[in-house]
């Protein structure tokens, strides 16, 4: 297998399944599903679509003895791994790759759509997530821990990014309490 950003990355989450049942090693599986998502497949269906359609270049760097995933092993493995570990190894990929590191960096809570739940009396799911406005895509982005704001996930954002040089902007919401 070729080493990539990717693997480079992702190689030190923690696999959730029983290694004795194990078909395809858990970087397949992310790398596969990263790339499908940014080529903008939506469901565990249309990511093992795309696996079928380009395993001939995905061979090139992953080892797929095995062939594509299942969309139900994908499913199965994407929902099942460690929330806060893959968000610290997105956010170092996405920080790796970004070509300019020291340029605006928007940080903005957003409530996540369809999340909330008045049955059983869930709050909606909400984010803060830091824009990079010269690369044009998401830096990195931490849930907001319940009855709190977006002022104490703010900190634990910035804490993850390496972006040293950067000028950070936010909303006045982003502000209160911050030191001036």
């Amino acid at each position: 297998m070729k080493e990539t950003t990717i693997t480079q990355a992702f190689n030190q989450l923690t696999d959730p399944r029983n290694s004795a049942s194990v078909r395809h090693p858990l970087i397949n599986i992310l790398s596969i599903a990263i790339c499908a998502i940014i080529s903008g497949c939506n469901n565990f269906n249309e990511i093992e679509e795309y696996g079928k359609s380009k395993i001939k270049w995905l061979r090139k760097f992953l080892d797929l003895k095995n062939g594509i995933p299942s969309h139900d092993t994908f499913n199965d493995v994407l929902n099942r791994l460690n929330p806060i570990e893959f968000n610290s190894a997105f956010t170092k990929w996405v920080t790796e790759i970004s070509e300019n590191k020291e340029g605006v960096i928007a940080l903005d809570g957003k409530v996540m759509r369809r999340t909330l739940d008045k049955v059983s009396g869930m709050p909606a799911a909400h984010l803060v997530r830091a824009w990079s406005v010269e690369n044009n895509f998401c830096l990195g982005q931490v849930k907001v821990a319940d009855k709190s704001n977006e002022i104490t996930a703010i900190p634990i954002l910035l804490e993850l990014l390496d972006i040293k040089g950067a000028t950070i902007t936010t909303d006045a919401m982003g502000c209160h309490g911050m030191p001036v």
